[in-house]
């Protein structure tokens, strides 16, 4: 049967209805667990931590939400640190793994340069070889002119 129209017995009553699950003091340990969770190497993605305590990610957003009655300050401050360092972790795995790619992307055109860079040097060497040595034979030749003119 329902309640008759403008019952207000649990008006202001702060024990009515279901009790609550989570305590302001089990929040706050779990904000402290989010925090040691987000600190491992391993945590990269945080929607994570929530099912591997046993609940629904939703209440992690809950409890950081100002809107929500069920607004914790301790854990909104540790939802955004867990936030920024596993956000961070993610994007140095992304950058390292994107330079790779790209390293072995051009792994090829890299070898294939230093391959020509090489065989331009060995035949700038082979031509101030050559020029070198004519310089050397036109001076002898040249000497050798002088000296017979001369005499």
């Amino acid at each position: 049967m329902a309640a008759p129209k403008g019952n207000k017995f649990a008006y202001g009553n702060p024990h009515a209805g279901r009790p609550a699950t989570w305590t302001k003091e089990v929040v706050e340990q779990e904000a402290d667990l989010l925090i040691e969770w987000a600190q491992r190497d391993d945590a990269i993605v945080l929607r994570e931590f929530a099912p591997l305590r046993g609940y629904a990610h939703k209440y992690m957003y809950r409890w950081s939400d100002q809107k929500e009655p069920s607004y914790n300050e301790v854990f909104c401050h540790a939802f955004e640190f867990a936030r920024s360092i596993v956000g961070a972790r993610r994007e140095k795995v992304a950058f390292e793994k994107s330079t790779q790619r790209d390293l072995g992307m051009y792994s090829d055109e890299l070898d294939k340069y230093e391959r020509e860079r090489e065989e331009f040097k060995s035949k700038l060497k082979q031509k101030e070889a050559e020029v070198e040595a004519h310089t050397l034979v036109d001076l002898v030749k040249a000497s050798n002119a002088n000296e017979l003119s001369q005499k």
